[in-house]
């Protein structure tokens, strides 16, 4: 949605909407502000998925996830969080969350995952600081070393915006038509990501209200590695385009998408976690991150 008067106006609206909502469920809205959720914040969320609802393999305490942001993505939904909760992961012990200018300073040896989320309001500072040089040299060092690296490329950013190890480029600001819609692609149907803990398919991926599912994608604006595995895909003006695709680079692996799957809307509807960041994060940890041990 084209940051103009008119979507101004209705981002507003929505944000009150939002609030308002999240509070009349006894949810407390944390502030844009805040980097890392107390220890024992889990939001509440009253629509799960019988699936989700009965998820009994956890992840136990292991690979080490490290989320690098400034704030909570959209409008402090902070679904990342409740996903990664979900799955078992303790804030503190095995999951931590840094301000974004911590990736120039280094990425701890015991990281296996790197989550960096979506730059949702169009922070210039933000991706500047992702986009310094020597945070690159730490994004790309951690993932040739055998780290998984997931970043949220989709913004709110007219021009400039987040950059990955292996691509080229940022992706363009652009809208997809339809808006709430997104195709899982046929090599997604055998792939690890749409099968485990929950079987993905294309009713329960796509957005619930009108907003746009994904901000961008992954080429227009961006060129990804030639071997590139996209994994879901959405239309932008008749033609569909990637908006999650993943590539191994050196022993590790990089996955891009443009998704807002940190919005309330995404499914289940709500604050807990969503069906796409549950099985993309369960992907990362339970089957990507463990291969950085192995022949150690």
């Amino acid at each position: 949605m084209p940051l103009n008067t008119c979507t101004l106006f209705s981002n507003v609206l929505i944000r009150y909407i939002v609030n308002m909502t999240l509070k009349n469920k006894g949810v407390e809205i944390m502030s844009n502000n805040t980097v890392t959720p107390e220890a024992d914040y889990i939001p509440v969320e009253t629509i799960y998925t019988s699936k989700l609802a009965h998820l009994t393999t956890p992840v136990t305490r292991g690979p080490i996830i490290r989320v690098y942001q400034n704030y909570i993505p959209w409008f402090g939904e902070n679904r990342n969080n409740a996903t990664l909760l979900f799955l078992g992961k303790i804030l503190g012990t095995d999951y931590f969350i840094h301000p974004m200018s911590d990736l120039a300073v280094g990425i701890p040896c015991n990281t296996a995952v790197v989550l960096i989320p979506s730059n949702s309001e169009g922070s210039a500072i933000t991706a500047a600081e992702e986009n310094d040089p020597k945070a690159q040299a730490n994004l790309k060092a951690f993932a040739m070393a055998g780290g998984v690296l997931i970043i949220d490329m989709g913004d709110n950013l007219a021009t400039g915006g987040y950059i990955a190890p292996g691509a080229k480029g940022t992706p363009d600001l652009l809208f997809p038509d339809p808006c709430r819609d997104v195709t899982l692609t046929h090599k997604a149907l055998k792939h690890p990501f749409s099968r485990c803990p929950i079987q993905l398919n294309n009713n329960n991926i796509d957005m619930e209200c009108g907003c746009s599912v994904c901000h961008g994608n992954l080429e227009q604006g961006i060129t990804l590695p030639c071997d590139s595995t996209v994994l879901m895909t959405a239309t932008f003006d008749n033609t569909q385009r990637a908006v999650l695709a993943e590539y191994c680079f050196g022993n590790g692996y990089v996955i891009l998408d443009t998704l807002t799957k940190e919005f309330i809307c995404q499914q289940p509807q709500g604050t807990g976690p969503s069906n796409i960041l549950v099985n993309l994060f369960a992907y990362a940890l339970c089957i990507l991150a463990p291969r950085k041990y192995v022949n150690k």
